[in-house]
């Protein structure tokens, strides 16, 4: 039996939720709800890491946050906060949370969805762990690229979860080798080797305009 990616794994229930990206913020107290503590919510970016901080404690949750932005002190007070239970929340960055393991969470929400599929699988992977089962939240909108997207829902449907109408709208090019693909390997591998294909081919496409241009469009003598 072949071991499946945090993706797959049936003990993370996965949720997908398009909302706006001004409304994000305030969506994230109703999130907080689907679950008891503790909860890590992953941002992109340090700033986002602030807002949300100053907001969830503005609304009297016990949070706490790390990025590269803070001290080695902050960060290792945060961290110890959170993993001693006196915390129920933190706010991370991707650089910030890597390497360290938080038992028991409940949820993880992805306040964005990342740019690489395989940091997604990462953070969901916090979660659902030791035949437990977790809840992992993440916001998309107009600002995710169809490429993620399209990964995104891949994943899901490799996983039996809830596809959200709006990535069920969108058309993969590339459905059907992803499906031959997945009969060998786990979803994630599958991603990595359709995106590694068409890298491949739009390198040869830019690399034969680059000898046309240099040889006037002519023949292939180079």
């Amino acid at each position: 039996m072949r071991i499946l990616s945090s993706a797959t794994n049936l003990d993370v229930i996965q949720e997908v939720e398009y909302v706006k990206q001004e409304a994000r913020i305030v969506y994230l107290l109703e999130c907080l709800q689907k679950t008891a503590p503790p909860a890590i919510i992953f941002c992109e970016n340090k700033a986002d890491v602030d807002d949300i901080h100053e907001y969830l404690l503005l609304k009297g949750v016990n949070a706490v946050s790390s990025h590269g932005g803070k001290s080695q002190e902050d960060r290792e007070f945060a961290m110890k906060a959170f993993k001693t239970g006196r915390a129920d929340v933190i706010i991370a960055t991707d650089v910030a949370a890597k390497g360290l393991d938080f038992p028991d969470v409940q949820h993880v929400i992805n306040f964005d969805m990342p740019k690489e599929i395989e940091t997604y699988v990462h953070r969901i992977g916090r979660t659902g762990r030791c035949g437990k089962t977790g809840v992992a939240t993440t916001f998309i909108n107009k600002n995710c690229s169809e490429a993620i997207l399209l990964d995104l829902k891949f994943l899901l449907s490799e996983a039996k979860q809830r596809i959200p109408p709006v990535l069920m709208q969108l058309e993969d090019p590339d459905e059907d080798r992803r499906a031959a693909m997945a009969q060998s390997g786990t979803a994630l591998s599958t991603i990595t080797g359709i995106t590694e294909m068409n890298r491949r081919t739009i390198f040869r496409a830019q690399r034969e305009s680059a000898v046309q241009s240099r040889t006037g469009g002519g023949s292939n003598d180079y």
